[in-house]
């Protein structure tokens, strides 16, 4: 049996059922992205994730995101999704506007979460990991939903709203840092598309590392509460740079490692009474 230490360095297993494939690649792009999820299969259709399942083509799935968009979804249709999944595969539903029917299913113990797409943007991979350790995901549509509802939940409730990184981001250190991070943009593509020198590209990396407390966080000053005893995974990586004297062989992971700082939600916990 895995003590606990080693089940937090597991990587979740994580599936997308999303009927169209611009927004299915943007959700695996951000998944496949970040040290601690995993994209194991990408469905266009309930119905397709099925027929996975019945052939055993899947083993552990921790995780499910579903995009409620073009689905014509139905509660029957849903109710099949969360009846399929074990208890603890976590789903977690994302739409552009609210499915307000997300209600009937409240309880079920696999409901990991919902969130309206421009409200999570980039988060998506927190939003999954979150909803794993036993949190309910939501946006603040949906906070809004819930506190209307006036429903009495016993879910611990976690409420996205943003990311940390715009409180201490300039705009156009915003717009620098999606490029870099998110994008995971080459610095000669940079350059170009910033009309700068490949040098000064170089540069602006090296100054939003130092913006977003990157340089700092591997000296060991966490001034960001980026809090990295808190996952296991993020920490290896982390002390592996530390432990290595070589930037040029590091380079990678310190932009990986940038891309989770980018990309961590603020969040709050939900309360029924305003």
């Amino acid at each position: 049996m895995k003590t606990i230490a080693q089940e937090s360095r597991l990587i979740q297993r994580i599936v997308i059922i999303d009927k169209d494939p611009f927004s299915r690649n943007w959700i695996s792009q951000l998944l496949m992205r970040d040290w601690r999820t995993q994209v194991v299969y990408e469905a266009d259709s309930i119905k397709g994730f099925s027929l996975a399942i019945e052939g055993k083509e899947l083993q552990r799935i921790d995780g499910v995101v579903v995009n409620l968009d073009n689905f014509q979804m139905d509660t029957n249709c849903l109710n099949n999704l969360f009846m399929m999944s074990s208890c603890s595969t976590k789903i977690l539903l994302v739409s552009t506007n609210e499915f307000s029917e997300f209600l009937d299913f409240i309880n079920k113990e696999n409901f990991g979460g919902y969130l309206i797409k421009s409200e999570v943007e980039i988060s998506i991979a927190w939003a999954m990991i979150k909803a794993i350790q036993g949190y309910f995901i939501i946006s603040k549509t949906i906070e809004d939903s819930l506190f209307q509802s006036g429903i009495m939940l016993n879910k611990n409730i976690l409420v996205f709203d943003g990311i940390e990184a715009s409180e201490f981001l300039t705009e156009s250190e915003n717009r620098n840092a999606h490029l870099a991070f998110v994008f995971s943009m080459s610095r000669g593509n940079m350059a170009d598309e910033l009309t700068i020198t490949p040098k000064s590209s170089w540069t602006l990396i090296s100054t939003l590392y130092g913006a977003l407390g990157i340089k700092d966080l591997l000296l060991g000053d966490d001034w960001i509460n980026f809090n990295l005893d808190q996952d296991c995974i993020i920490n290896d990586h982390v002390v592996s740079v530390r432990n290595k004297r070589s930037d040029t062989s590091n380079a990678a992971t310190k932009e990986t490692l940038a891309f989770h700082v980018y990309t961590k939600p603020k969040m709050h916990k939900f309360s029924s009474i305003k």
